[in-house]
């Protein structure tokens, strides 16, 4: 084999990034897009908590000071 002959062939094999899924039926497709949908919940997820604790933290740290009536109705909104 010459080394063009090699490099045909091996133009050849590579394939598109959609030529991956050339051989998926409807199951693989549901799979797969159950998967990217949990995936992207599972890293909303850490920077979610983090915002919604930082903010509950620094309304506790803005309200100490009041009374515990409005401290209550600063964290219920």
């Amino acid at each position: 084999m010459t080394s063009k002959h090699r490099k045909e062939t091996n133009a050849s094999k590579d394939g598109s990034f959609l030529s991956l899924f050339m051989h998926a039926d409807r199951a693989n497709m549901f799979l797969m897009v159950v998967g990217l949908i949990v995936a992207v919940g599972d890293g909303i997820g850490t920077p979610a908590m983090l915002f919604f604790t930082s903010t509950i933290m620094n309304t506790i740290n803005r309200s100490r000071f009041f009374c515990i009536r409005q401290h209550l109705h600063t964290i219920n909104q």
